[in-house]
């Protein structure tokens, strides 16, 4: 899964840091790469909403090729779009929420922030495995036979 996650997340990170190297050459180039970051986090952005669907093709087909298919993740997000795209603006928001308790000072922010954060994504993994059975994607052969 960690090689979905890599492969989708590598062009906005190449961007961030490509801008962060470019906001320390220089004037004209300091304005060039601070574009850059904030370029970068529409990337992120886009190329994170794909990334609930990539995961449960992964888990269910283990084969990245398949987790890759942005054509057939997204023919699978039409039908549920409102409710998908719904849920990854809450996570979100909630991951947020999550990251901002980490300023609470001591260990106790820590352990707060840790436990907010891995509920987040624990409810969000169990909200997109449900919308994903509500699509066909369950329902297309993966390649590889199926032991009974």
């Amino acid at each position: 899964m960690i090689f979905v996650f890599i492969l989708y997340e590598a062009v906005p990170f190449f961007l961030f840091f490509s801008g962060f190297f470019f906001t320390s050459l220089g004037s004209f180039f300091s304005v060039l790469g601070s574009l850059v970051v904030k370029v970068s986090y529409v990337f992120l952005f886009v190329f994170s909403f794909f990334l609930p669907f990539a995961f449960a093709i992964y888990s269910e087909s283990h084969e990245i090729r398949q987790a890759l298919a942005f054509e057939r993740i997204w023919r699978g997000i039409k039908p549920v779009f409102l409710p998908y795209a719904f849920g990854y603006i809450i996570s979100l928001c909630f991951l947020y929420i999550g990251k901002a308790l980490f300023r609470i000072p001591y260990l106790f922010g820590f352990v707060l922030s840790s436990l907010a954060v891995y509920y987040v994504l624990l409810l969000s993994t169990y909200y997109f495995t449900h919308l994903y059975r509500r699509t066909d994607l369950t329902q297309e052969p993966s390649g590889r036979p199926t032991t009974p």
